[in-house]
């Protein structure tokens, strides 16, 4: 399943950089699909990542219809994608996950933007357990823009780029 993956990526990325290679249309099998939350919320998934040999962890924001702001969140799954629990980050007001990276040593880390307490755009990135909770968190103010990813580098370091090509590089601690 990864190497069909990884063709399809080859693939796309040669067709959008306008290669003569030609795009092959496959159909990839589909193992399961699932939908998680209800018609009442507004909810986005942002990033995914396996967690650990039997979890899927999945982060992101949602909002109640009555309110202005959003929550960032994280669902857990199985492998079969059936749902294990959810965390809601409520501290980080306006916030949304959208970078996810494991640990060797099962922790994880997250990333993502909020609205810090002068009401500016705020990056957030913070390492949580297995279960999600926090064991440190940092935050960036200032217009940093929109982060998207977070890697851990094997020096022990985090990169965390936005999208207007800006690159962070913090250590893990």
């Amino acid at each position: 399943m990864k190497w069909k993956f990884l063709i399809i990526f080859a693939c796309t990325v040669f067709a959008l950089s306008k290669s003569s290679l030609p795009l092959l249309a496959q159909t990839p099998a589909l193992s399961w699909s699932h939908v998680y939350g209800n018609p009442k919320e507004e909810e986005f998934g942002h990033a995914s990542v396996r967690l650990n040999a039997t979890t899927y962890l999945h982060g992101g924001s949602f909002r109640v219809n009555t309110s202005p702001h959003t929550n960032p969140y994280l669902v857990f799954t199985d492998l079969n994608g059936n749902f294990l629990g959810d965390k809601v980050y409520q501290n980080l007001d306006n916030g949304i996950i959208t970078g996810l990276a494991v640990n060797e040593d099962g922790t994880f880390v997250a990333c993502g933007l909020y609205t810090d307490s002068v009401g500016s755009g705020a990056l957030f990135f913070f390492k949580a357990d297995q279960a999600g909770n926090i064991i440190w968190r940092r935050s960036f103010t200032g217009a940093l823009g929109n982060y998207q990813k977070i890697s851990r580098l094997p020096d022990g370091y985090l990169l965390i780029s936005s999208n207007q090509v800006r690159l962070i590089k913090t250590d893990l601690n």
